[in-house]
C-alpha cells in the first residue's frame, strides 16, 4: 500500500468514526428531545394558569427531568454542528461553515429560552404569600413564561428548519448518503418551516400539523440509524465544491 492509498484510508476510517459519533449525538437528541418536548406538553394549558400549575406540582419529578434534560440536548446540538461541518466541509467551504451556523443559532436561542422554565418551575414551587392573591400571581408568572418559551422554542425551530434543508444539499452533495435520505433530510427541514412559521401565526389543525411534521420523523431517525450503521460513503473523488 503506497502513501497516498495509506492516507486515504486513514481518512475514510476518521470519516466514519465521526459519522458514527454523530450518530451517537443523534440517540442523545432523541431521548431527551422526545423528554423535553413531551413534558412541556404534557403540562402547559395555554390560557389556563391553575391547571398547568397543578399539571406542573402533579409531576414534579417528571417535570425536573424534563428541565435537566434541555441541558444534554444543547450540548448534543452544538456538536452535532461541529461533526457535521468536520464531515461536509469538503462538499462546500462556504455552505458548510452556514449550515452548521444557522444549527448554532437555534442552540444559542434555546439557551436564552430554557431559564424561562427555570423561572416558572421556581414560581410555582416558592413558598412565598400563601394567599389566594399570591398564589394566583405566581401562577399566571408561571404561565406566561411557559407559554412564552412555547412561542420562542417555535421561532428557534425555524432557525433548525434551515439549517436541515442546507444540511440536506449538503449531504447530497457529498455522496456520504443515499440521495433519497438526503431528500428527506431537505423534506424535514421545509416541514420544519412551514410548521413552526405557519404555527407562529395560526393553531394549526392536527393533522396539517403531522403532515407536515412527518418528514422531519422519517428523515432525522433515518439519519441516525444510516449514521450509526453504515456511517458515510467515502466517494473515491473528492466532490467539486459547492459555493
Amino acid at each position: 500500500m503506497n502513501v497516498g492509498e495509506t492516507t486515504r484510508t486513514t481518512e475514510e476510517l476518521g470519516a466514519r468514526r465521526l459519522a458514527r459519533a454523530t450518530g451517537l449525538l443523534f440517540v442523545v437528541l432523541l431521548v431527551f428531545g422526545m423528554l423535553t418536548a413531551l413534558t412541556l406538553d404534557a403540562v402547559l394549558v395555554p390560557g389556563d394558569a391553575t391547571v398547568t400549575a397543578s399539571n406542573v406540582l402533579g409531576s414534579r419529578w417528571l417535570f425536573v427531568a424534563g428541565l435537566v434534560g434541555w441541558v444534554p440536548l444543547v450540548c448534543a446540538d452544538v456538536a452535532v454542528a461541529v461533526t457535521f461541518h468536520a464531515l461536509l466541509k469538503a462538499a462546500g467551504p462556504l455552505l458548510s461553515p452556514l449550515t452548521a451556523a444557522f444549527r448554532l443559532v437555534y442552540a444559542a436561542t434555546l439557551v436564552a429560552l430554557v431559564p424561562q422554565l427555570f423561572t416558572a418551575y421556581r414560581l410555582l414551587t416558592d413558598s412565598g404569600p400563601a394567599s389566594e392573591a399570591g398564589r394566583a400571581g405566581r401562577e399566571a408568572q408561571a404561565l406566561a413564561g411557559l407559554e412564552s418559551f412555547d412561542v420562542g422554542f417555535q421561532f428557534a425551530l425555524v432557525f433548525f428548519g434551515v439549517h436541515l434543508v442546507l444540511l440536506g444539499v449538503l449531504l447530497r452533495r457529498s455522496g456520504h448518503v443515499p440521495a433519497v435520505l438526503a431528500g428527506l433530510v431537505v423534506a424535514a427541514g421545509a416541514g420544519y418551516l412551514v410548521h413552526n412559521l405557519a404555527g407562529l401565526l395560526v393553531d394549526l389543525p392536527a393533522p396539517l400539523s403531522a403532515v407536515l411534521l412527518t418528514p422531519s420523523l422519517v428523515g432525522e431517525v433515518g439519519m441516525m440509524i444510516w449514521l450509526l450503521v453504515k456511517g458515510v460513503r467515502v466517494p473515491t473523488t473528492a466532490p467539486a465544491p459547492l459555493k
